[in-house]
């Protein structure tokens, strides 16, 4: 494997990400390997195209700053987290999305309240009939208040 890499055939095509091991990058490092690009180029030579080099199998603190010497700026591997056990709860299957409350139509001509009185009201988006309302509390009705669901129910929907 070598680090001959084309980054603008990689941006054109769509590819913003570049793994690399970082036991390859550091053989670079060390003169082990000869390279027409240099390892410590080559995060900036990619950047240029917008694409991110990420150092892979990074297994260790020293090999993790020695990454960021070479300028790769994402890395991964046990140094960052060891592998985990996937939960149960991912591979389920997702629960049947509930009804959604239907939000009220909008209110009639007659219904909508008047402009702001004074200049100030109108800056500050207030009218006196939503200052009355906010200053009264028991007179708005519970029907007009959005219903609240938990984030989870949000994003059950969301992937369903």
């Amino acid at each position: 494997m070598d680090l001959r890499l084309d980054p603008r055939a990689l941006f054109d095509r769509g590819i913003r990400y570049v793994k690399a091991p970082a036991a390859l990058l550091q053989a670079h490092v060390e003169g082990r390997v000869q390279s027409d690009i240099d390892a410590g180029d080559l995060a900036a030579l990619l950047a240029r195209m917008s694409v991110t080099l990420v150092a892979d199998q990074v297994e260790d603190n020293p090999v993790a700053a020695d990454m960021i010497e070479l300028g790769a700026t994402m890395g991964q591997g046990l140094a960052f987290s060891p592998p985990r056990p996937v939960k149960p709860e991912v591979f389920a299957e997702p629960e049947p999305a509930t009804a959604v409350a239907v939000a009220p139509p909008p209110p009639a001509p007659a219904e909508i309240a008047r402009p702001p009185e004074n200049i100030v009201d109108r800056l500050l988006g207030r009218d006196r009939a939503a200052q009355a309302a906010a200053a009264r509390p028991d007179a708005v009705s519970q029907d007009t208040r959005p219903e609240r669901l938990p984030f989870r129910a949000v994003l059950r929907r969301a992937s369903a």
